[in-house]
């Protein structure tokens, strides 16, 4: 079938994708879930707009190690995503902070604002952002992230438990509800956006029954991916100090079965794009005169592959329909209409 035999090709060239020049990039941050960081000196660009945190969390050491919050003026964060788009031809770029909800709140400021003037850079494509708090997210930042088109559909929100009785002794300021409303409160505006998430596994007291409760709740929700990760304490946080630490062999195997939970989760999301046609910012190309593969990322996130006729610019959109889910890499088959 086309579905396989596109597979079959990314997998075997894969090895003679185009290498990109070497050049250093200014303020430059990693995303937590990119897979090729070549891709990083080719399409997408990092900007660090804001440093340190003042949540406290009871088992996080940032805010004693980074300090309170500090934001970069807006006028010095235009600049330099201009710089980026514009000298660098970067066409996406991802915003980061150890807490990028919070930028501009010692300006005066808040992250809509940020977004609104970036939105304004014309050669810039796309903007995507790292880790929100769900106890920074209001309405009016919901409603600008809908309003903006360039912004990507995909946002990562941190949860780290789905258990009410474990958020609270985590600290973090919420509960199931609140999270389930911010949820929704997107999806009203967005209903295609895809949703990542924290996830840790093992906190002191966690028993059986809230690690259920976490398995319930993270396919209620529907994340598109979890990002698991098992609790290590750090010394002069409240949390390490906290009975009940989760014995090492039942913290992982609790880590397993999430992981199997997020493949399935992929999965499921995945499939509600087959027969739909996509927008695809290209990242990768390579071949020969014999055909070509290229491969890309959706606005919510989802990588896309594809046999194509004919050369395709890096950095350019590309409308892609989609004809297949490829579980085993996490990746989307596509066609273009070019293609019979």
């Amino acid at each position: 079938s086309l579905v396989e035999h596109i597979v079959k090709l990314v997998r075997e060239r894969n090895q003679f994708a185009i290498k990109p020049e070497s050049q250093a990039l200014p303020y430059f941050q990693p995303f937590q879930d990119e897979q090729d960081e070549e891709v990083h000196e080719r399409v997408r660009a990092f900007l660090k707009v804001q440093e340190g945190c003042d949540k406290f969390c009871s088992f996080c050491i940032v805010p004693f190690t980074r300090g309170m919050p500090k934001s970069k003026p807006l006028g010095q964060a235009i600049e330099e995503a201009k710089e980026l788009v514009y000298e660098f031809g970067f066409p996406e770029i991802v915003l980061t902070g150890v807490c990028l909800t919070l930028w501009g709140r010692d300006w005066g400021l808040t992250l809509p604002d940020l977004l609104e003037r970036l939105h304004e850079i014309d050669e810039l494509k796309r903007i995507r952002l790292s880790s929100l708090d769900p106890r920074d997210i209001d309405k009016r930042l919901i409603k600008t992230l809908s309003e903006l088109p360039k912004i990507c559909r995909h946002f990562h929100i941190s949860l780290q438990s789905g258990d009410d009785e474990i958020l609270e002794k985590m600290g973090r300021g919420h509960n199931r509800d609140y999270f389930r409303k911010i949820v929704d409160d997107f999806r009203n505006e967005m209903p295609d956006a895809a949703f990542t998430t924290d996830i840790m596994v093992g906190f002191p007291g966690e028993s059986d029954s809230h690690f259920e409760n976490t398995l319930q709740f993270v396919r209620e929700i529907g994340f598109m991916k979890l990002h698991v990760f098992r609790y290590s304490p750090r010394l002069g946080t409240k949390a390490a100090e906290l009975s009940g630490q989760v014995p090492h062999e039942v913290a992982e195997m609790r880590a397993h079965r999430l992981i199997e939970v997020s493949k399935e989760l992929w999965t499921e999301y995945a499939n509600k794009f087959l027969g739909s046609k996509q927008d695809v910012l290209v990242e990768k190309f390579s071949g020969n005169g014999d055909g070509f593969i290229a491969s890309g990322l959706t606005s919510n996130y989802l990588r896309v592959c594809w046999k194509s006729e004919k050369p395709i610019e890096v950095g350019e959109i590309v409308k892609v329909g989609i004809v297949g889910v490829d579980a085993g890499q996490s990746q989307l088959v596509g066609k273009t209409e070019t293609q019979g």
